[in-house]
């Protein structure tokens, strides 16, 4: 196979020389070397010989060094290492990963293209914290799913394809197996995809996890490629991303976090106002209580302070675990008070309540002698058979 000279162009302008990085997860990006300072401005449509690549300047990334621009340009709109701010969802019928995906591609003005998450759905409440894009669409595709941002600028989400390179459209020009790299040239470099399967030229098959791509108008383009690992592996450079991305920040939320409760529907769910807004957590709607007692209901003050945790510290599932005591910061009136031992003990279903005695009387009215007997229909009543476990607050806030 004969190496050709590769044509390098950014909206036009010629380029120097180009190196594209092709990860398993998250955007390309490409480093282009321009003569005469050219400006490039969103999108930019890049040419590598056959190979067109849509994108955008990474912003921060451009500068001029002797008349020439070196500019750093990131596939679809850039935007996903840009931050977003915080959201919660709510759907009783269970909030579709779709939705939150598009929502943080919206804000970032990137566009999504195929969607296969782990799970289509991710319960009935969702809580996106602040931070960075990208962070939002890894959390809620789930773990095992991939994304990326593919050549055309679109984000896709799911496996990337799997095929196997046919011999004879490349030439493996080396190969090191202790590292499991190769370099490749290709005719045609549309052909030589990330996820596809070299097998031809080296000691066994393996896929493609990484590759960087360099070109410049009077050298070949070659493809520098690294291989190995299993299909739900993010690759070297993902790999080492996301490590430093979890010590950083966890992905599950684990702890308590202080919410002030704004309104309480008839079913007893409450819509919250997070107390911390530096913790980036989201307002939560229709979450429901657990007062830790069975058929015990609870009814809270508006303004009143609660606790929420999130069920094994998974995001879509926020529970109130607790409310403020009497005294504390934020505190207001509920409607019962759980476990209390002092107050009046209450009746259940069954228990037995005197009501005051009757009373015999005689006399007249008018001029007409009566006597007989009340029957109290009202009154202060005697609780005689009832629980003291749980005891009913002075004030029951309707």
């Amino acid at each position: 196979m004969t190496d050709v000279n590769t044509y390098v162009s950014a909206n036009g302008y010629t380029c120097d020389r180009a190196k594209v990085t092709v990860g398993y997860v998250g955007p390309w990006t490409a480093e282009l070397h321009l003569p005469n300072a050219n400006v490039l401005n969103a999108p930019v449509t890049l040419r590598i010989g056959t190979l067109t690549l849509v994108g955008a300047p990474v912003p921060g990334m451009d500068g001029i060094y002797a008349d020439q621009r070196t500019i750093r340009i990131a596939g679809g709109a850039a935007g996903w290492s840009s931050s977003i701010g915080r959201r919660g969802y709510h759907n009783d019928a269970s909030v579709r990963a779709q939705l939150v995906a598009q929502d943080a591609a919206k804000e970032v003005g990137e566009t999504l293209g195929g969607f296969v998450p782990v799970h289509e759905r991710v319960g009935a409440d969702y809580a996106r914290e602040a931070g960075l894009a990208s962070t939002a669409l890894s959390r809620v595709i789930g773990e095992g799913a991939a994304w990326w941002v593919d050549y055309q600028g679109l984000t896709q989400v799911g496996q990337r394809p799997a095929r196997t390179l046919v011999a004879g459209t490349y030439t493996v020009l080396s190969f090191n197996p202790s590292e499991r790299t190769a370099v490749l040239i290709a005719p045609d470099p549309t052909t030589i995809t990330v996820g596809a399967t070299l097998a031809d030229g080296i000691d066994r098959p393996s896929v493609i996890r990484e590759m960087e791509i360099t070109a410049s108008g009077d050298e070949p383009m070659r493809f520098h490629v690294w291989l190995g690992g299993e299909g739900a592996q993010p690759g070297r450079l993902a790999a080492l991303l996301t490590g430093i991305a979890e010590r950083a920040l966890d992905a599950r939320l684990f702890g308590a976090y202080r919410y002030r409760v704004v309104t309480q529907g008839s079913d007893d769910r409450v819509d919250l106002q997070a107390v911390d807004l530096e913790l980036g957590l989201p307002d939560l709607r229709f979450i429901t209580l657990w007062p830790g007692v069975s058929g015990t209901r609870i009814r809270i003050g508006l303004g009143g302070q609660v606790l929420v945790m999130f069920a094994e510290g998974d995001r879509a599932r926020p529970i109130v675990v607790s409310y403020a005591p009497s005294g504390a910061d934020g505190f207001a009136p509920i409607g019962l008070v759980l476990g209390g031992s002092s107050g009046s003990p209450a009746a259940r279903k069954g228990d037995s309540v005197a009501l005051p005695p009757n009373v015999s009387f005689s006399g007249t009215i008018g001029t007409t002698a009566v006597n007989g007997t009340i029957t109290a229909w009202g009154g202060d009543g005697t609780i005689s058979s009832g629980s003291d476990v749980v005891s009913i607050a002075p004030e029951f806030l309707p």
